[in-house]
C-alpha cells in the first residue's frame, strides 16, 4: 500500500511538470459595461493589464474596457466612473478596479476636475498638487483648483479657478478647494531692476513709467497678485504692463519695476434675492437704463476726490453701488468721471477676467440663442457693458474731444452694419474726415499716436429689443442657408459651424428639413457621380478598343502600349489578364489590380518578379549614369583649371621670324600648337 502511494505521488508530480500552465487572462473576457466612458487612452494590443493600471492610477475609474477591433495595431483602453452589467461583446474584455480608492499622499479630490472657470493655467513640477493649490490660496478671486497631469509629460498643468464648477471624472487630474487665504508677501514694495515670471492676465501698453497706472490695472482685478511695468529704452515708446495671477522668482530686468499688490481683494457681494425672473432684462433694456443723460454741473472737491476711489473699488469687485454712485457723478458732464466710467465699462465688456457684480440687479437675456427670451439661455452681461459703453463714449468725444478710452470703444463699432453690430446697436455711425480712417483711430485707442483723428459722429435712436430679435433672425438664417447649402454641396464644417447648424435647427424646428435637404444634395451627388463614372467608363472602351485594333494591325506605339495598361488597370477585368500575358505589366498600380483580380495562377508573382527586375535594372542604369556624370563633371573641372593657367608664348611672322611673346591661357596654346621650350 505504501508503494502504490509513492507512485501514485510521482505520477502526480510528473503530470503537474509536463502541464503547461494556464495563461493568466482579463477578469471579464469578451464583456463590456455600456456607458460611464470618461476617458480612453491607446495601449499596445491586447494588454490588458496595461489598461488595468492605467484605471488603478485615475481616482475616478471604477471599471475599465479594453478594445481589440480586427485589423487595428492598437487596443483602446476605455475608462468608465461607475459599475454597471457586465454584457457580452466579442472585441472587448473588461475588469474592476483593483488599488484603493485615493492614493496615500495625494491630492484631496483624486480623479476629477472642476469644469471652466479658469482664471490662468501654471506649469508645476509633476504631480505636485500642493504647489497647484498653495497658487489658489494665494490668489483672492480663486476658490477652486485642478491638476492636470498628462503622461509622458515632464511637469503637469494647475489650473486655477474664480468659481466652483461642476465635478466631472477626468482622466490624469486631480482637485481640491481653496483652504485658506495666503497673505500677500510684502505688500506694495516696490523693486527696481527686477521683473515677476509668472502667469499673466493683465497685458497692456502704459505711457512709459506709469508706475501708478500699472498698479491700479493690477489691484482693479480680484485675480491679479503681483505686476510689473516693463519701461522701454526711449521714453517715446509705450511700457507694457503685465499683471499676474500667480507670480514665481523675480529675475533681473534692468528697465523694470516690479511689486505685490497692496489693495486687498475686497470680499464678495451677495446676488440680490427675490424673484428671479424679475431681474430678466434685453440688453437693449438695460442699456437704454444706465445710458447717460448729462446734467451738466460742476462737480465739488469732495466729489472729484471720489471717482478714483470709486472706480478702483468697482474693479476689484465691490457692490454695483459704487457703480451707480459713480454714474451719478459721470452724468454732470465731468471729463474725469466720465473717463472712469468708460474704463469700467471696457474692462467689464472686454472681460479681463471680470463681470458685473453680484449684486447687478438684471441678468440679460441672450442673443444668441436664436429668438428665444428665456432664463435658460447663457446671459450676456459683458456684452452690455460694451453696449454701454458706446453712448458713453459718443458723449464724452462730444463734450470734450478725443480720448484714447473713449477710442477704444469707438473702434468695436468701426466696421458695423450702418450702426448695428449681431448682439447690439451701437447708436452711431462713423466717419472719417481728411486723412482720418479706422486704422488712425485704433492707432490713437492704443497710444501710438498722440493725436486724436478727426471724426464725425452721426448718432442715431438705437433699436428696440424687437427689432434687434428680427435684425439677429435675418442674420441667423442667412447664416443657415449659406451652412446648408455648404453641407448640400459635400463640403465638410467646421466644428464651431456644424454645432452652431444643429442648434439653431433643433431650435427652430428644421432639423428634418434640413437633413432632408443635405440627403436630397447628397443623392444629386452620388447620381451625378455615376453619370461621370459612366461617361468615363465609355470613354474608356472606347480608346481600349481603338488601341485594340492598332494591336492587331502592329501599328502600336510604346505610348499607345502605356495608355493600354492604365486602361487594363482601370477596368480590373480580363483586359489586365490579357495586357500582362501580352505585354507585362510596368506599373505598381496595375500589379496591385492584377494580383486583385487574378488569385489563382502565377501571374501575380511573375508580373511582380518582372517589375522588381525592370527596377533594379533602373537602379543599376542610374548608378552607371551618375558616376559616368562624375567622371565628365571631374574631366571638366580639369580641364576648366588648365583654361585658367595662363603661359607666356614667342610669337614668330609668316617668315618665321620672332617677333616677341603673348600671354595667353594654357588651353589657348595647346589649341594653337605651342610648344614648351
Amino acid at each position: 500500500m505504501l508503494l502504490l502511494r509513492v507512485v501514485l505521488v510521482s505520477l502526480l508530480a510528473l503530470l503537474s511538470l509536463a502541464a503547461p500552465a494556464l495563461a493568466e487572462g482579463p477578469p471579464y473576457p469578451g464583456q463590456v459595461v455600456h456607458g460611464f466612458d470618461y476617458g480612453s487612452e491607446r495601449v499596445s494590443r491586447g494588454d490588458w493589464k496595461a489598461c488595468q493600471e492605467l484605471c488603478n492610477g485615475n481616482g475616478a475609474c471604477r471599471v475599465w474596457s479594453i478594445m481589440s477591433n480586427e485589423g487595428k495595431r492598437d487596443s483602446v483602453c476605455y475608462l468608465k466612473h461607475s459599475e454597471g452589467k457586465f454584457e457580452p461583446w466579442a472585441t472587448i474584455d473588461s475588469g474592476l478596479r483593483t488599488a484603493p480608492l485615493v492614493k496615500a499622499g495625494g491630492a484631496p479630490d483624486q480623479g476629477h476636475g472642476f469644469s471652466e472657470n479658469d482664471i490662468t493655467s501654471v506649469g508645476v513640477d509633476r504631480d505636485d498638487w500642493k504647489t497647484c493649490e498653495a497658487a489658489c490660496n494665494l490668489n483672492g478671486a480663486c476658490k477652486a483648483w485642478s491638476l492636470y497631469s498628462p503622461p509622458n509629460h515632464e511637469q503637469s498643468y494647475c489650473w486655477i479657478k474664480d468659481a466652483v464648477g461642476e465635478r466631472k471624472p477626468l482622466i490624469y487630474t486631480d482637485s481640491g478647494l481653496k483652504t485658506q487665504q495666503t497673505p500677500i508677501p510684502d505688500p506694495g514694495k516696490q523693486v527696481k531692476g527686477k521683473a515677476f515670471s509668472g502667469a499673466v492676465v493683465i497685458d497692456r501698453s502704459l505711457k512709459a513709467e506709469d508706475v501708478q497706472a500699472c498698479k491700479a490695472s493690477c489691484e482693479g482685478n480680484r485675480q491679479c497678485v503681483a505686476w510689473t511695468l516693463f519701461n522701454p529704452e526711449k521714453k517715446s515708446y509705450p511700457a507694457r504692463c503685465h499683471g499676474y495671477a500667480w507670480a514665481g522668482e523675480q529675475v533681473k530686468f534692468k528697465r523694470a519695476v516690479s511689486a505685490w499688490r497692496e489693495a486687498p481683494v475686497l470680499a464678495e457681494v451677495a446676488p440680490p434675492t427675490g424673484d428671479e425672473m424679475l431681474r430678466w432684462r434685453s440688453l437693449e433694456e438695460v442699456v437704454a437704463e444706465f445710458a447717460p443723460k448729462i446734467t451738466p454741473r460742476a462737480l465739488t472737491v469732495a466729489e472729484k476726490a471720489e471717482i478714483a476711489g470709486l472706480e478702483l473699488a468697482y474693479l476689484q469687485g465691490g457692490s454695483f453701488d459704487y457703480f451707480r454712485k459713480l454714474d451719478a457723478l459721470a452724468r454732470t458732464g465731468d471729463k474725469a468721471a466720465m473717463k472712469a466710467m468708460i474704463n469700467i465699462l471696457l474692462e467689464t465688456g472686454f472681460g479681463y477676467n471680470r463681470d458685473w457684480p453680484a449684486d447687478f440687479p438684471y441678468k440679460v437675456r441672450a442673443t444668441q440663442s436664436f429668438g428665444e427670451r428665456t432664463p435658460g439661455a447663457t446671459p450676456l452681461q459683458r456684452t452690455t457693458a460694451l453696449a454701454l459703453a458706446m453712448p458713453w463714449a459718443v458723449q464724452y468725444w462730444q463734450l470734450h474731444g478725443g480720448d484714447p478710452k473713449a477710442a477704444m470703444a469707438l473702434t468695436q463699432c468701426a466696421n458695423s452694419n450702418q450702426g448695428r453690430h449681431y448682439q447690439y446697436d451701437c447708436g452711431f455711425t462713423l466717419s472719417y474726415n481728411g486723412k482720418s480712417n479706422a486704422q488712425a483711430l485704433s492707432q490713437y485707442a492704443f497710444g501710438d499716436t498722440k493725436t486724436p483723428p478727426d471724426i464725425v459722429l452721426a448718432t442715431h435712436e438705437p433699436a428696440s429689443s424687437v427689432e434687434m430679435e428680427q435684425y439677429r433672425f435675418t442674420v441667423e438664417r442667412a447664416r443657415y442657408e449659406t451652412l446648408v447649402n455648404t453641407r448640400r454641396s459635400g463640403q465638410k464644417l467646421l466644428d464651431l459651424d456644424a454645432n452652431w447648424l444643429n442648434k439653431y435647427a433643433e431650435a427652430m424646428g428644421l432639423t428634418d428639413s434640413m437633413n432632408a435637404s443635405i440627403a436630397q444634395g447628397e443623392a444629386i451627388r452620388m447620381q451625378m457621380a455615376a453619370q461621370d463614372a459612366e461617361r468615363r467608363r465609355r470613354d474608356l472602351q472606347g480608346s481600349w478598343d481603338n488601341l485594340y485594333r492598332r494591336h492587331l494591325s502592329g501599328a502600336i506605339t510604346p505610348e499607345d502600349i502605356s495608355s493600354m495598361e492604365y486602361i487594363a488597370a482601370t477596368f480590373e477585368d480580363e483586359k489586365l489578364i490579357w495586357f500582362s500575358d501580352n505585354y507585362g505589366l510596368t506599373s505598381d498600380y496595375a500589379l496591385r489590380r492584377l494580383c486583385i483580380v487574378d488569385t489563382s495562377t502565377a501571374r501575380c508573382q511573375n508580373q511582380t518578379n518582372r517589375i522588381n527586375k525592370a527596377a533594379a535594372d533602373a537602379a543599376a542604369l542610374a548608378a552607371y549614369v551618375a558616376d559616368h556624370n562624375a567622371g565628365v563633371d571631374a574631366a571638366r573641372r580639369a580641364g576648366l583649371q588648365s583654361s585658367l593657367n595662363t603661359v607666356e608664348v614667342r610669337t614668330y611672322n609668316s617668315n618665321g621670324i620672332y617677333t616677341g611673346t603673348t600671354t595667353m591661357s594654357q588651353t589657348q596654346a595647346e589649341i594653337i600648337g605651342a610648344r614648351p621650350q
